[in-house]
C-alpha cells in the first residue's frame, strides 16, 4: 500500500497499523462494553471507514 509506505517515511513513525471495517467495529462494540447494542445493525450496512 503506497500510502502506509509514506506514511512509515514520516519522521517519528514508528508502526504503521491497518484496521479494516469489521475490526473497526469490533472495537467499537468492546468499547462500548454493556451499551454495544448502540451498533446493532451495523453488521448489514457498516459506517465505519477502514483506516491506517
Amino acid at each position: 500500500m503506497e500510502i502506509e509506505r509514506d506514511i512509515k517515511n514520516i519522521k517519528g513513525v514508528t508502526e504503521v497499523v491497518y484496521i479494516s471495517k469489521e475490526q473497526a467495529l469490533e472495537d467499537l462494540k468492546k468499547k462500548l462494553g454493556e451499551n454495544k447494542a448502540i451498533a446493532e445493525g451495523f453488521e448489514m450496512d457498516n459506517p465505519l471507514p477502514q483506516s491506517l
